[in-house]
């Protein structure tokens, strides 16, 4: 498969699903419906935080195999991430993310992606690119896919495979490395998000 970029976002894989999850805390999911305030997170984060579900010390490297031969790959750019899932039953999210308290529901992935975008343009955010896609579970024994330039970002260990991810990322420029998040107030988005389930 080959990455298209549609309105200035690359896709992993063409049509983006028509709908997402995401298990967040209420307060949070009430935030971004009403006021849409969205936090991309750096994956320096995720390289530190020790919670066996949200942290991945190879976060963002890439191990594939390439003519027969091993390779890594990785970026010197910070990678700030938004991560959501495939999988459609609450229940099932807030089984795998036992901290969180609600599920989203993001039905329009490509508006919501495309509105994450222009604010981080009109902010003055100094991204790079800008990407969305569904990562691969197969790092341990090293992919096989066809190279793309962001394909790191987009690989993760087996032991994750039960998150069924989807994630927004941002390539920030050099000078965003050690910056935590990227804060962004998209306005309200209650006409792409709603409250699934809360327990």
């Amino acid at each position: 498969m080959t990455p298209t970029i549609v309105n200035g976002v690359e896709y992993e894989e063409t049509p983006p699903p028509s709908d997402l999850w995401r298990a967040t805390k209420y307060s949070h999911a009430m935030d971004l419906i009403q006021n849409g305030l969205l936090y991309l997170t750096n994956a320096q984060i995720y390289r530190e935080d020790p919670d066996p579900e949200r942290g991945d010390a190879t976060e963002t490297d890439g191990k594939f195999i390439r003519q027969g031969a091993p390779c890594t790959t990785g970026h010197t750019n910070p990678i700030f991430l938004w991560c959501t899932t495939l999988e459609s039953d609450p229940d099932a999210v807030l089984a795998v993310w036992r901290d969180c308290d609600t599920v989203i529901h993001i039905r329009n992935p490509q508006a919501l992606a495309e509105r994450i975008l222009r604010t981080a343009i009109v902010n003055g955010v100094k991204g790079v690119s800008f990407h969305a896609g569904a990562p691969t579970y197969d790092k341990e024994h090293g992919g096989t896919r066809l190279y793309y330039w962001a394909e790191s970002i987009y690989q993760k260990p087996e032991q994750h495979a039960e998150q069924k991810e989807y994630r927004f990322a941002l390539v920030g420029d050099y000078s965003m490395i050690g910056v935590p998040k990227v804060e962004l107030s998209l306005g309200p988005c209650d006409d792409l998000v709603s409250v699934a389930k809360r327990k």
